[in-house]
């Protein structure tokens, strides 16, 4: 089975394209509406509760192998429920439409070639959207498992059988690196974003800038080993990126993305000097708190560099580090350990008291850290903006 994988603001479209085109039948839904207007409509209902999802219609177009066995329409159904259950697409809170198309045909034959389309409503009925990230990487683990309890034959993903193998010795981290990579390039996100997003794999990215913000070469490290673009394959490296995956480079991007790069690695090194001080038999998060500090003194503390940091990364809704992540829950910052252990609310607005839940002492310190270097290079931007401008010879 191969899944081609869309995500898309206008449920309209996508609907009348993939379940009441020529050709195509609808299988399966939990909605109410008989047409595009209708049911566009009630996607946009649960759409409208959240106020900042983009791309709200996931989409994935299913294909079969040629020599597949034929399948009725109840294990098109079933596959497909399957499928959602593997993404984590609750049937009972999120709108889905399942649709058949019977107008394509194999190749150099007139043989039809059946295939399927699945539309869910990332938004569900709370007005909560389903995290996307790693969906470009699950659904192909998701379809493996499908083909084995079906009894169908596997394939790879197009993007699969394209990519371009890298270095044979580093073939296990190559492959984990790639498929990264696509998923972080999937909507073609800007370079600070796709970035971020690698990062949160535990993926370090090296970016060789020139002083005028020209990209010129970048690197990844994973798992301690070290792979130039060209290693990972063509698509993969400061040019391929680019032309063939879509990631926006701008020259304006270069502080932003020094300034990333920069605080994961201090927040890594935060993480080796607590891990390393700390007694074998307790954890990070077990540390006891010291009487000399409540929690809410604990939370005062850390909140601006939190509040400050999330603005200057920009992330979509997560902001992932070596030690902490950061979710943003509607219009508060919920700041987590790796082990997913929350251990503050942040509320964005600064009128807002955040909340301690079991911040300790290291935590205060690892953020002061986190606040001088914020701090050296906001000074920085300052004195480059105050800098004058060369004298060109010319006056009004």
């Amino acid at each position: 089975m191969i899944a081609n994988l869309n995500k898309g603001s206008s449920p309209y479209g996508t609907i009348k394209y993939a379940a009441f085109k020529d050709g195509a039948y609808l299988l399966d839904t939990n909605m109410a509406g008989y047409d595009p207007v209708q049911l566009a409509s009630e996607f946009e209902y649960f759409v409208k509760k959240n106020d900042y999802v983009q791309v709200p219609v996931f989409h994935a177009s299913i294909n079969f192998h040629p020599s597949d066995r034929k399948l009725t329409e109840e294990e098109y159904i079933d596959i497909a429920s399957d499928l959602r259950k593997e993404l984590a697409f609750d049937d009972n809170n999120h709108q889905y439409l399942l649709a058949l198309h019977t107008d394509a045909k194999m190749l150099n034959t007139d043989e039809i070639r059946p295939h399927l389309h699945l539309i869910v409503n990332r938004v569900d009925y709370q007005g909560k959207c389903k995290n996307d990230y790693l969906d470009y990487i699950n659904i192909q683990k998701a379809l493996r498992k499908i083909e084995q309890k079906y009894e169908l034959i596997p394939q790879q993903s197009s993007w699969e059988v394209e990519a371009k193998k890298g270095t044979p010795s580093r073939e296990e981290e190559t492959k984990f690196i790639q498929d990264a990579i696509k998923q972080a390039a999937n909507d073609k996100p800007e370079m600070p974003t796709f970035i971020s997003r690698l990062l949160e794999q535990n993926i370090d990215v090296q970016c060789r800038i020139t002083r005028t913000g020209k990209l010129q070469g970048i690197s990844y490290c994973y798992n301690d080993k070290v792979l130039k673009g060209r290693q990972v394959g063509q698509d993969y490296t400061h040019i391929g990126i680019q032309s063939k995956l879509g990631v926006v480079h701008k020259p304006s991007h270069k502080q932003q993305i020094e300034l990333l790069i920069k605080t994961h690695q201090a927040l890594d090194e935060y993480s080796t000097t607590s891990n390393s001080n700390s007694d074998d038999t307790n954890s990070t998060s077990e540390i006891s708190v010291s009487n000399s500090l409540s929690q809410q003194e604990y939370a005062n503390a850390i909140a601006p560099t939190v509040r400050l940091f999330w603005q200057m990364q920009k992330p979509d809704k997560v902001l992932r580090g070596s030690k902490y992540d950061l979710e943003l829950d509607v219009s508060t910052l919920r700041l987590k350990r790796k082990s997913g252990e929350e251990i503050a609310q942040i509320p964005l607005d600064v009128n807002q008291a955040p909340q301690g839940i079991t911040l300790n002492e290291q935590d205060v310190d690892n953020f002061r850290s986190l606040q001088q270097i914020l701090d050296k290079h906001i000074a920085k931007q300052l004195r480059e903006q105050k800098q004058p401008k060369k004298n060109t010879g010319l006056s009004l």
